[in-house]
């Protein structure tokens, strides 16, 4: 899983021209671990139907994300320094 972070975020950034979204990403991404590893119940508790619905909305959420980035157009960077 963290491969594919990774990768994701090396997309955005290389996507997007910044890394303010990738940063902001990594840190719902934590914030969300945290906090579903201090207050959700074990997985053992939780019915099937549960896992998959979330499955199923992370899934879709990561499918829009992708597509409304694709519709962005890509910057490309801009050297800060020409040089004479």
């Amino acid at each position: 899983m963290v491969t594919v972070m990774r990768l994701f975020l090396g997309w955005l950034a290389e996507r997007t021209g910044s890394l303010r979204l990738p940063i902001f990403v990594h840190i719902l991404n934590n914030l969300t671990s945290f906090l579903l590893s201090r207050y959700a119940p074990s997985t053992a508790e939780l019915p099937t139907s549960v896992h998959v619905t979330l499955l199923v909305v992370c899934s879709l959420t990561f499918v829009g994300v992708v597509l409304a980035l694709r519709r962005m157009d890509a910057r490309s960077p801009e050297p800060v320094f020409s040089g004479p």
